[in-house]
């Protein structure tokens, strides 16, 4: 990877370039920033090298909750603000640390390299997120390239390089950073080749070791504050009591109950906010239709380059709705992108679909049944939510592994009422963040009477009332027609009772929505899509020949909460 360039002056973190051109770096080497949550608040100018790039500010179109915004109206945040917060949190976590523990203080040109490189984690750590939240690399991706092992923190990796390169960031000197040390901060694993650094290092961005760590602190206060869902936990106390001991992040005894209040906080976010059935529905729609759309518009195919992955964001909707409606489609918009990305210069969606749509067309009707299905979501005609049951942990990894479950449901129909592409399912585990773990039992306390011993706090010291079972493990069913939501819930109970005798009976009277008021007029209900709009009944089936070898569309969702 190259970072220079005879032609381009090096932007270094130190500011040098900002003080030669007559600004006031040296005089005040703060930009302050004004948020919701964290107040007024000053980032140092050097950070702003990373911050006013392209590929950062590519976050601001990217909404924080994702699919959740159309069910709650004020959650339009964005990973923009999301990862600013975070990079403040670190850095105020880390200086702190430093200086009241005088850490390195010996050695003062490494405890600025670690206070860069976290702070700059923390900015950079949700750099390779894709449309949608975890919509894109967790349903999206699996399913247009199955076998597929990308994240969405690979291509922050990818994004972060890219940054540094295309913007020429100086990487060395005394005040630089290393950009394989943040790549670790992100994932939250120490390799071998940096087992120098101190190990509470890798604790402040992604804590692997409790989950306890700043980007939690801000995506749980921003989120709950953009909803409405109001929490008792304070992060601020956690920021302000936190110490290193023995290399490891520890808390004051006092912040226990504190903590658990975080982790279910978490948790209630997650039940009612992240997985509500009419953002899951969307979301599935979401999928449906950039899957549709995908040989079209090369949409999981940006994964592999920056520079197409640049300019993937939630915006995509919108371009699949353009390249529909352009004259005669975008039927070679991939290798407009490519030719374009053979050059310097790497247009945006609206030009490639404009040069592709000179040519013929193959994909219109995947991309007028994606145009369909976008339609729906924007008229609230949804995936209609049937029902969901609890399993356990066993009985739901083996449903996961069942080849066809959607299938099988379908199968137990009356007379041969539904196919497998009319039922969707999907899994969801809702846990504190460490699955079926509790997550305070991993964290070290330390005694105020003596700041250096730590030591575990087992659960029942802190209360009885406390949980003994930390996740839950859920099934939803949804059909993809609201005119077979009764035949789905026919099928649903039959296969809950003949499979699972014993869930059926524990749940089913409860586990089933009750049958919408469903008629063909718009004005008392969801209208029955037109026949060019019915793309629910079966995406797979109704491909063109020129998209066969497109992947089928899944029937199930696998949705394990970790972040």
């Amino acid at each position: 990877m190259s970072f220079t360039d005879p032609s381009t002056p090096i932007r270094s973190l130190t500011g040098d370039d900002a003080a030669s051109d007559g600004s006031d770096y040296n005089v005040n080497p703060y930009r302050s920033l004004n948020d919701n949550i964290h107040g007024q608040y000053r980032l140092p100018k050097k950070y702003f090298d990373i911050i006013d790039t392209e590929q950062f500010q590519r976050l601001r179109n990217l909404m924080q909750l994702g699919c959740a915004y159309y069910v709650f109206p004020s959650a339009s945040h964005n990973r923009f603000e999301h990862s600013l917060g975070v990079g403040y949190l670190a850095n105020t976590l880390l200086g702190r640390l430093q200086r009241e523990q005088r850490l390195d203080f010996d050695n003062p040109r490494q405890a600025t390299h670690l206070l860069n490189s976290v702070t700059i984690a923390g900015l950079c750590h949700d750099l390779g997120h894709g449309p949608f939240s975890h919509v894109f690399d967790g349903q999206f991706i699996p399913r247009a390239r199955p076998g597929c092992s990308w994240t969405h923190e690979d291509a922050s990796e990818m994004m972060l390089d890219d940054l540094v390169d295309k913007n020429y960031i100086d990487i060395d000197g005394e005040n630089g950073f290393d950009v394989e040390l943040i790549k670790e901060l992100i994932q939250g694993q120490r390799s071998a080749k940096f087992q120098h650094i101190p190990r509470y290092i890798y604790q402040i961005v992604a804590n692997e070791s409790s989950g306890v760590d700043v980007d939690k602190f801000d995506y749980i206060n921003r989120d709950c504050h953009n909803v409405g869902l109001k929490t008792s936990y304070d992060f601020g106390r956690l920021m302000d009591s936190a110490r290193v001991v023995n290399d490891e992040i520890t808390f004051p005894q006092k912040e226990v109950f504190n903590l658990y209040e975080m982790f279910h906080t978490r948790y209630s976010l997650f039940k009612r906010i992240y997985t509500h059935r009419v953002g899951t529905s969307i979301e599935y729609m979401v999928v449906d239709a950039m899957l549709l759309a995908d040989q079209a518009l090369g949409i999981s195919s940006s994964i592999d380059r920056a520079d197409t992955y640049l300019s993937m964001t939630d915006s995509v909707l919108d371009d699949i709705v353009r390249a529909a409606s352009a004259p005669r489609c975008s039927a070679n918009y991939v290798g407009a992108r490519e030719a374009q990305c053979d050059g310097s210069k790497v247009s945006s969606p609206e030009e490639l679909a404009r040069s592709a749509a000179r040519v013929g067309s193959p994909h219109a009707q995947q991309l007028a049944e994606a145009r369909g299905i976008i339609r729906n979501i924007r008229q609230r005609n949804h995936y209609r939510f049937v029902g969901e049951l609890f399993f356990s942990r066993e009985i739901f990894n083996k449903l996961k592994k069942t080849p066809n479950i959607a299938g099988e449901i379908a199968s137990f129909g009356s007379s041969n009422s539904l196919a497998a592409d009319d039922v969707v399912v999907d899994f969801s585990a809702i846990h504190y963040g460490m699955r079926d773990q509790n997550p305070v039992e991993r964290i070290k306390f330390y005694n105020r009477l003596d700041i250096n011993k730590v030591a575990h706090i087992p659960q029942i010291q802190v209360s009885p009332l406390i949980p003994k079972v930390f996740e839950e493990c859920r099934v939803r069913v949804f059909a993809r027609r609201p005119d077979n939501f009764v035949h789905v819930q026919t099928a649903l109970a039959k296969w809950v009772k003949h499979c699972y005798p014993q869930v059926a009976e524990e749940q089913l009277n409860f586990a089933l929505m009750a049958p919408p008021d469903y008629t063909p007029s718009r004005s008392t209900g969801p209208r029955t899509p037109s026949s060019s709009e019915r793309v629910h009944t079966s995406p797979s089936v109704r491909r063109s020949p020129a998209s066969a070898s497109s992947p089928p569309t899944s029937q199930m969702l696998f949705s394990e909460h970790n972040s």
